[in-house]
This record gives structure tokens, C-alpha cells and sequence, in this order.
């Protein structure tokens, strides 16, 4: 069970890879906060996919009863309601953001980012490389600097040796 943030599902919304998180994070919870940040404006990357997966049913808009204990520091409020959420599912949260990540390990709740999804994606053969995902990602100016690009690549066994 895993509880996402909202910049994960609006970039794999971006690069046309939302439809691998229905067979790798079912059920996937999303909390109220989560949910406005993606809705916000008729257009926004995921606003279709978001409907169409509640819709189905694999995406649950989900409520936590009570917020993990400020501070909260540069926290937004959506991962601030994942990670409370996660907390009483006893979930992973899908977070990208170093702030939340830092929160979550704190609070003990195991996370996984937008690059682990491709790279579970690829293990179970969802999609064969995971190189033209990671260059739409940064195509759409999502944070990838070339270390991690490498190590990305590293771990899909992706990258050529010199």
C-alpha cells in the first residue's frame, strides 16, 4: 500500500508514464491536499489520469485523522498529509522532495521516489529502458543532475562502461 505526494504522479503525468503506478502501487492513497495540488486548473499534468484512476477505483482519496507534529520547515501541506496518512496505513509514501523524505525517515515510514518506480517499472518488464523516461523528465525540468542521472542508470544496468 503506498500514499503518494503529488509531485510524483504529475511528472510520470508529464511523460506519459502515469499508467505504471496502477499495477506497481495499488492501492494508492492520496490525501486532500495532494489531490487540490493536482486539480489545481483545468489542464494540469495528472488532472485526467488522477480522475480516470479514482474513477477505476486503484486511486483512494483518502483523509488522515491526525498531522504528524510541526516543525514542519519547508514541508508542503500535501506532503505533510502523506506522510500522516502513511503513518496511520502503514504505508510507504511516493515523495520526491529531500524535506518530506527527511520527514518520513524521521517518522519512520519507508518512501520510494519517482526514479524507483521506473526502475520497478523496468524490473517487472512494464517498460524496457528506463533512459527515455529519465531524458523526458529532464525535458520537463524535473531536478536530475548528472551524478544521479548516472546512478539512475547504474541501477536499470543501463549504463555504458567507458
Amino acid at each position: 500500500m503506498t500514499v503518494s505526494d503529488a509531485s510524483p504522479l504529475i511528472a510520470l503525468a508529464r511523460i506519459g508514464a502515469f499508467s505504471l503506478l496502477e499495477p506497481l502501487l495499488t492501492p494508492l492513497h492520496v490525501p486532500p491536499a495532494v489531490h487540490a495540488d493536482i486539480m489545481r486548473g483545468e489542464g494540469r499534468p495528472g488532472d485526467p489520469e488522477v480522475r480516470a484512476a479514482i474513477a477505476a477505483g486503484w486511486m483512494i482519496l483518502s483523509t488522515p485523522k491526525t498531522l504528524i507534529a510541526p516543525p514542519y520547515g519547508r514541508m508542503r501541506q500535501g506532503e505533510i498529509e502523506a506522510i500522516s496518512l502513511a503513518l496511520e496505513l502503514n504505508a510507504e509514501v511516493l515523495i520526491d522532495e529531500g524535506p518530506g523524505r527527511s520527514r518520513a525517515v524521521t517518522e519512520g515510514v519507508p518512501w520510494v521516489g519517482t526514479f524507483d518506480v521506473l526502475l520497478q517499472a523496468k524490473r517487472e518488464g512494464l517498460i524496457p529502458l528506463v533512459k527515455p523516461h529519465l531524458d523526458a523528465l529532464r525535458a520537463e525540468n524535473f531536478y536530475l543532475d548528472a551524478a544521479l542521472y548516472r546512478l539512475v542508470l547504474q541501477k536499470a544496468g543501463e549504463l555504458l562502461q567507458p
